[in-house]
């Protein structure tokens, strides 16, 4: 049984300590626990992106996930004529998995797709966490393919 505090709501980073916070928790998850080189973690999409971070009951940074508004066509969508939101860098730290944050994180960027104006969300997805995302409503396309060292599959959810 958890005895972890619940996290508080995911929230959109709009400040310099929330975005590292959530950079913070990306860094442990996929560089510290999955080898991903940090150089490929960070990226220049983070420049545009709205980046999200949730905090367990004490302050501690728990989650993170990030949307980027990639144009129409984009490689995780190529079928669509309009821009299309995509989810990344979803990352969940070890003590607060299986409480439904990664759930909640993935509601909250979907919700901000929406709000941009957004129909169509994609996301390349670690082959390990497919099954999550097919709970959420997410339909796998394409062929697996290598991402940092990883094996992955562009996924994507109409909103």
């Amino acid at each position: 049984m958890r005895t972890d505090p619940p996290p508080v709501p995911v929230r959109l980073a709009t400040t310099t300590p929330e975005t590292a916070d959530a950079f913070a928790v990306r860094s442990e998850v996929f560089v510290g626990e999955q080898g991903v080189p940090r150089h490929l973690e960070v990226d220049e999409l983070d420049d545009t992106a709205d980046h999200f971070v949730a905090y367990d009951g004490t302050g501690r940074p728990v989650g993170a996930g990030r949307l980027v508004v990639e144009p129409a066509g984009f490689e995780g969508a190529p079928w669509t004529t309009a821009p299309v939101g995509h989810l990344g860098r979803l990352a969940v730290r070890a003590p607060a998995r299986g409480t439904g944050l990664g759930v909640a994180l993935v509601a909250a960027i979907e919700t901000r797709a929406a709000q941009r104006g957004l129909s169509v969300v994609a996301l390349s997805a670690q082959t390990q966490a497919v099954g999550f995302y097919q709970r959420l409503g997410y339909t796998e396309h394409g062929e697996e393919f290598d991402d940092a060292g990883l094996p992955h599959v562009w996924m994507t959810k109409t909103l």
